[in-house]
């Protein structure tokens, strides 16, 4: 049982020596996600509702684990009284850090 655990330790610790901020050699570039969601308002209205923001909001964190970054936002007219509030988001890369100290650095590749 002790083998196991100290396998299990080692391997926890080995782990935390990559680099997880998607800047390896032959990772893809991040791509950008569209993301929608239809709002009640008058035609000529361009400011998104709170209900429609929290919707992108929710929708966003399924696309994207940590934190997202706008790349654009539209509001578009649909079948009157609605409209289409069209986002486009770039996840942000991936960083480790423990207790403050930014680990993503430390992979040799």
């Amino acid at each position: 049982m002790v083998r196991w655990l100290g396998a299990i330790a080692l391997a926890a610790l080995l782990a935390g020596c990559g680099s997880f901020d998607g800047s390896l050699p032959g990772d893809p570039a991040r791509e950008i996600f569209g993301i929608s969601t239809p709002q009640s308002g008058a035609e000529n209205n361009t400011a998104v509702s709170p209900e429609a923001a929290k919707a992108l909001a929710w929708k966003t964190r399924q696309v994207c684990t940590g934190p997202d970054q706008l790349q654009r936002e539209d509001v578009e007219p649909a079948e009157p009284p609605r409209q289409l509030v069209d986002r486009q988001i770039r996840c942000s890369p991936y960083r480790l850090s423990i207790l403050g100290v930014d680990l993503s650095g430390l992979s040799p590749f």
